[in-house]
């Protein structure tokens, strides 16, 4: 760790208890202005991006992907990308494009994945550690790194499998995307 550095979640989070979430100290905001922030998007994202070319779309029904965080940015002025990933793909063609936007950046990154994602952004950096020197921080959630029990089901049942496959096509997509989530890949 840079010894020029802080960690700020403490006073964060001790600030939205004594302010009761009105108002997101100036801080904090401050502390990711130097930064651009990217957003990776996980498995059948595109279906939730109103700006994708997508066969088949359900944002009208569930809303967009990430639209609270873009707004959030948005709203306070912050400098981001949204990547719009073929995320039915394998992680190592997605890295690729992940690994683009990193090094395109001017500044430093805060990269922040979802699901598959961070599959992609870790195949990223495993692929190119030199990555690390550009990336000031990484929020990943509800990635799948020791697997996902429901892409195995779908990956062992020849029928599941079957449609699966034709599934990850049919979106622009192959099956290495979805084996790619499989426990015993992972």
């Amino acid at each position: 760790k840079n010894p020029k550095e802080k960690n700020l979640s403490k006073l964060y989070k001790a600030h939205k208890v004594i302010f009761d979430k009105k108002k997101l100290p100036n801080f904090f905001l401050k502390s990711l202005a130097p930064y651009k922030i990217i957003l990776i998007p996980g498995v059948l994202s595109e279906s939730f991006f109103k700006e994708s070319k997508q066969k088949i779309k359900i944002n009208f029904l569930l809303g967009n992907i990430f639209e609270d965080h873009e707004s959030f940015l948005k709203e306070n002025k912050m400098d981001y990308q949204k990547l719009i990933l073929e995320s039915e793909n394998s992680p190592i063609k997605n890295s690729l494009n992940i690994e683009k936007a990193i090094l395109a950046s001017k500044k430093k990154v805060i990269l922040f994945s979802h699901s598959k994602g961070g599959l992609d952004t870790w195949e990223a950096i495993k692929r190119n550690p030199s990555l690390l020197s550009k990336i000031q921080g990484w929020a990943t959630i509800q990635t799948p790194f020791y697997g996902s029990a429901v892409a195995e089901f779908f990956s062992k049942n020849k029928a599941s499998q079957t449609i699966s496959k034709w599934l990850f096509q049919f979106l622009g997509g192959e099956l290495g995307g979805l084996e790619s989530l499989n426990l015993n890949v992972r």
